[in-house]
């Protein structure tokens, strides 16, 4: 059975020996159905919210929950880890050590978020990148049309966004005070040093 994937990563479909069949997935890459090459829907898929499931396959196949694959232990294979839909945790400790529950599947919030890789999930990221983003153009620009040179209104620009989006991560994750304020110095240093390096560099 050869699988093939979309450029987002999503599953698009999956050969067995005699005919390719489609993935049909919803928003958070969770397949709901699989059609064959006629469009008549030869499996149905159903779920509890940590990714229980229900199917009616013609054609058995493994990908299921996020696009997930479940192997037939029932647990779910994501990379860097396995998770256990019936408990909603995953079954080893968060290798990077970031996370403030190291066994808990996607922040807690399976309905809006997936974790594919098993070390960070990617409703949070998404939320820190957009708004570290927005942050650091904000200030930028302003340092440097009101008449801050190139190199300040990059370094404070570059710090300012790595402070937004590191202490959003950690405030969307449910951190304490203490940890919002550490994620936020630690952006800052993060993104500030190497962008007032890079500034020297180039002038």
């Amino acid at each position: 059975m050869n699988f093939t994937r979309e450029p987002s990563g999503n599953l698009h479909s999956f050969r067995t020996k005699d005919e390719t069949h489609y993935y049909l997935t919803d928003a958070l890459g969770t397949v709901e159905a699989v059609a064959n090459s006629q469009g008549e829907k030869v499996n149905w898929y159903y779920y509890s919210p940590n990714g229980i499931t229900d199917a009616t396959e013609q054609v058995p196949q493994p990908h299921r929950f996020t696009g997930g694959y479940q192997d037939p232990t029932g647990l779910y294979h994501f990379n860097a880890r396995y998770y256990d839909p019936q408990i909603g945790r995953f079954t080893q400790p968060d290798p990077s050590g970031l996370s403030t529950n190291p066994y808990l599947y996607a922040s807690g919030d399976p309905a809006n978020r997936i974790d594919p890789s098993g070390l960070i999930d990617l409703g949070g990221i998404f939320g820190s990148m957009a708004v570290g983003s927005a942050a650091a153009f904000a200030v930028g620009t302003a340092i440097f049309v009101s008449g801050g040179s190139a190199l300040v209104a990059a370094t404070v620009g570059a710090a300012v966004g790595g402070c937004a989006g590191g202490a959003y991560s950690a405030w969307d994750a449910g951190g304490s005070p203490l940890e919002i304020g550490q994620a936020c110095f630690g952006g800052a240093v993060l993104f500030g040093v190497p962008a007032y390096a890079g500034g020297i560099l180039m002038s």
